[in-house]
């Protein structure tokens, strides 16, 4: 009830301005609206990127709030910076009054509402289908929630178990046998019908299974996936000292995701991550989700047999 007053209160005030400046002022009220509606979806779903660790109404109605605000401010310096009705000059005498320019014409016309009502409409849309599909995949995630993920086949199992017990030598590698230098990093992400399984070691080599069986091997012959595979293990080289050395290898639970980072004093593990938050444990694993998933975009660039 209160936004509606507020809205209201912000239409009769567009609405007095562009009467002052002389303009049909219906447009610019309509304007107005578009824009303090916009501002609150796209605020509310800024929010919810900001704040989606903090499940609170509250705060997001607060961001989208925030984001009314400042469309409506939109609104306010649009009609501060439109020019106002020229008046003619009572004390020349010519043929015909001067005309404004083009540009005040175009300033006073009619597009300009028009076309902010076009923009932010435009871009309410493309932020509302954003937040649709993340939804959605959501939604398609949470399904799986509570049940069994089902049994990982049986190459999957043998070809996971392989990786995370590779050695620096096996891969011809020059590591010292004495540091902590990661020469390998394993991500694991259930997504609820199955797990996804990265593998990346120092050599570019980088692979991809699936628990439900099938994948994608030998990386290393392509460029692009090559330099991303090695970027991946780079970056796990500043989590090591964050993480704890491991003797186990489970997978994650639905919606969740789990790294095993490869080094010669052995393998160290994240636990499990919420894909949400990407966060456990105050420790950030944006870096090297980030680099997991640019590996994943590079290994789908490439043409299938």
């Amino acid at each position: 009830m209160l936004e509606i007053i507020i809205i209201w209160r912000l239409t009769k005030y567009i609405g007095t301005l562009a009467t002052q400046k002389g303009l049909k002022k219906l447009g610019y009220q309509i304007m107005a609206v578009i824009l303090w509606i916009s501002g609150e979806i796209v605020g509310g779903f800024l929010g919810g990127i900001v704040f989606k660790s903090i499940d609170s109404f509250w705060l997001n109605y607060a961001t989208a709030l925030v984001g009314a605000i400042l469309g409506s401010s939109i609104a306010f310096l649009i009609m501060k910076i439109l020019p106002n009705q020229e008046l003619p000059d009572q004390n020349v005498i010519a043929p015909s009054q001067e005309k404004s320019s083009g540009t005040r014409k175009f300033a006073r016309s009619a597009w300009i509402p028009a076309f902010v009502i076009l923009c932010s409409t435009s871009f309410c849309l493309c932020a509302g289908a954003i937040d649709a599909i993340k939804i959605s995949d959501k939604a398609r995630v949470q399904q799986y929630v509570g049940k069994p993920t089902p049994i990982p086949d049986k190459m999957y199992v043998e070809l996971r178990t392989a990786a995370l017990h590779r050695t620096a030598s096996e891969l011809k590698l020059n590591v010292d046998p004495n540091s902590n230098q990661p020469y390998g990093v394993i991500m694991d992400w259930n997504i609820g019908q199955a797990t996804s399984t990265i593998v990346s070691f120092a050599t570019g080599d980088a692979s991809m299974y699936y628990s439900t069986g099938g994948g994608w091997l030998n990386g290393y012959a392509f460029d692009k996936v090559n330099s991303a595979s090695k970027q991946f293990v780079t970056v796990a080289g500043d989590y090591v000292k964050k993480l704890n050395k491991v003797t186990t290898f489970p997978l994650p639970p639905v919606g969740y995701m789990r790294f095993y980072i490869i080094t010669p004093q052995g393998v160290y593990g994240s636990g499990d991550i919420d894909s949400d938050t990407l966060a456990k444990d105050n420790i950030n694993f944006s870096s090297l989700n980030d680099a997991a998933q640019y590996l994943i975009h590079e290994i789908s660039l490439v043409p299938q047999k």
